[in-house]
């Protein structure tokens, strides 16, 4: 049973593609840092040391420009709407006020 270069292509790229990788460059998008810490830890036993080994791995991968959020609107249509805004809210605060001032006086 031989296999032709074509089946061995496709297996290949097929595999490439399941692995992670692709047609573009993993090595553009994604970055992987390992970092590894040794320190010694002192058990109370005899003067034991015991070495202990941390490995730490994070991956960074760059967001494609289409990815990034944009800047929320802000609610309001201008001054005028801001104006409407505030007044509403002065008057609620002196309806809450008002409400207060009844609970105390009764």
């Amino acid at each position: 049973d031989a296999v032709s270069e074509d089946d061995k292509q496709t297996l290949l790229s097929f595999l490439k593609k399941s692995h992670g990788g692709g047609d573009s460059e993993p090595s553009k998008n994604r970055i992987t840092l390992t970092r590894k810490t040794r320190s010694r830890i002192k058990t109370g036993e005899r003067g034991k040391t015991i070495e202990v080994q941390v490995r730490k791995k994070k991956t960074y991968v760059k967001r494609e420009e289409d990815e990034k959020p944009k800047a929320p609107e802000p609610k309001h249509s201008g001054p005028r709407q801001l104006v409407g805004d505030m007044a509403e809210a002065e008057a609620e605060r002196k309806a809450r006020d008002a409400r207060v001032a009844e609970e105390k006086a009764a």
